[in-house]
């Protein structure tokens, strides 16, 4: 009964988890904290989201 009701919650709850593991493209540009700077740096330089614009503007400050 255990493992028939833990199967259940399992299967209910798999569907929820997937959702909540968006995409997301865009990365919003911001210097709040030095992890986040060289997250977003990092970020626009790599080949499917390649904007050396963009990541430059984590250099500068812009």
């Amino acid at each position: 009964m255990l493992a028939r009701n833990i199967c259940f919650l399992l299967f209910i709850s798999f569907p929820l988890l997937l959702l909540g593991q968006g995409d997301s493209r865009e990365v919003p540009v911001t210097l709040e904290t030095p992890y986040n700077t060289v997250l977003v740096h990092l970020h626009y330089l790599q080949p499917d989201t390649y904007q050396p614009a963009v990541a430059a503007r984590t250099i500068y400050g812009v």
